[in-house]
């Protein structure tokens, strides 16, 4: 049975980013635990980024924020982008600091090559920019990616693509993993502030 854990993988410690999404991300640890107790075998941020933002919806419930999921929100229109339209956003969480809007993709079944981490954070990075900036007060492109559906004998090196992607990205500005060990399925968060 897998032990799993939030490992801290970048970001500065001393903002208040860190320190209000570390009791998120925690949460977000619990949930998973609770849900491997029931499905030891799968992974409930594997499936989709729907399924994947609600959990991170939940989580930032249990630690006493408010969040909402798929919000309606004033968004740079795509066909002209000095207008705005009404669209959609992924996530909106706050505490009494601070409020934040969030854009996600979401990554399984992949190379993990660092060049297709970063198209995909990028294109997050994109839908954040058309957020609205009275919003929120940090408009933020998240990747969620999963190394559950990799072969076992792939997943360790994958595990170390995105680990490393981590921590030589400039646009990740905080990151961590949900993990077991090097080579169990793990889970990684990357956000970057546009």
């Amino acid at each position: 049975m897998s032990i799993y854990a939030i490992e801290h993988l970048k970001g500065d410690k001393r903002r208040e980013e860190y320190r209000t999404w570390k009791k998120w991300i925690d949460k977000a640890l619990v949930i998973r635990k609770r849900y491997h107790n029931y499905v030891e075998d799968d992974d409930l941020f594997a499936f989709s980024e729907v399924t994947s933002v609600g959990n991170l919806l939940s989580a930032a419930n249990m630690a006493g924020f408010i969040a909402l999921t798929e919000y309606a929100t004033p968004k740079r229109s795509k066909p002209d982008r000095r207008k705005k339209s009404w669209g959609r956003a992924d996530l909106w969480i706050s505490n009494s600091k601070r409020s934040w809007s969030f854009e996600f993709k979401q990554m399984q079944k992949t190379q993990f090559s660092s060049v297709v981490l970063a198209s995909k954070l990028d294109k997050a990075r994109g839908d954040a920019r058309n957020i609205s900036e009275d919003e929120a007060d940090m408009r933020i492109g998240g990747l969620i990616a999963s190394t559950f559906f990799c072969h076992k004998e792939e997943r360790l090196r994958y595990n170390e693509r995105c680990e490393q992607f981590a921590l030589e990205t400039d646009d990740v500005h905080q990151a961590w993993a949900i993990k077991a060990g090097n080579d169990d399925p793990a889970t990684y968060l990357y956000f970057s502030v546009v």
